[in-house]
């Protein structure tokens, strides 16, 4: 259940990584996306002041000993990046997408692994067997597609 007021947040460019932006994830129906940022980019203690200032709405100075922080040291496939943190975003309904020059992007542009991407959305703290505080996704602006790291599978091994 959601607790108090939801807290405002424009990120700077990150790499995408597990998003479902055009379709739920079939594990739990929601739109998501892990973005990887920097240690370093100030976006992170940004983040950080989000997510304090959306718990603190909900808990006061004392987190519940189960609080769920969005912002991780470890990737969506639990691998730690030395210098990288990650941040998961998710959504009940699938977020605005535009382009670089804030176009809604067309049907057949989709946002895969390793793309750059801005996200816009809200912090909010939640409370039940689980407490802490979600980012939620409103809206995500392609910045750059991933350059393809391999030709596509039909082409991989030539001709037999």
């Amino acid at each position: 259940m959601a607790t108090g007021p939801c807290v405002v947040f424009t990120t700077s460019v990150g790499k995408a990584h597990l998003p479902f932006l055009t379709a739920p994830d079939p594990s739990d129906g929601l739109y998501s996306v892990t973005m990887e940022f920097e240690e370093n980019d100030p976006i992170v203690q940004t983040l950080k002041n989000v997510v304090s200032e959306a718990a603190s709405y909900a808990f006061g100075a004392n987190l519940p000993y189960n609080f769920i922080d969005p912002i991780n040291q470890s990737d969506a496939y639990d691998k730690r990046s030395y210098g990288m943190i990650y941040v998961l975003l998710k959504s009940t309904v699938s977020p605005l997408l535009v382009d670089a020059l804030n176009i809604p992007l067309s049907r057949d542009i989709r946002v895969t692994e390793g793309d750059m991407l801005r996200i816009a959305g809200w912090a909010t703290a939640f409370r039940g067997q689980q407490s802490g505080v979600m980012l939620r996704l409103k809206m995500a602006k392609l910045i750059s597609k991933a350059p393809e790291p391999h030709p596509r599978a039909a082409t991989a091994f030539g001709d037999d």
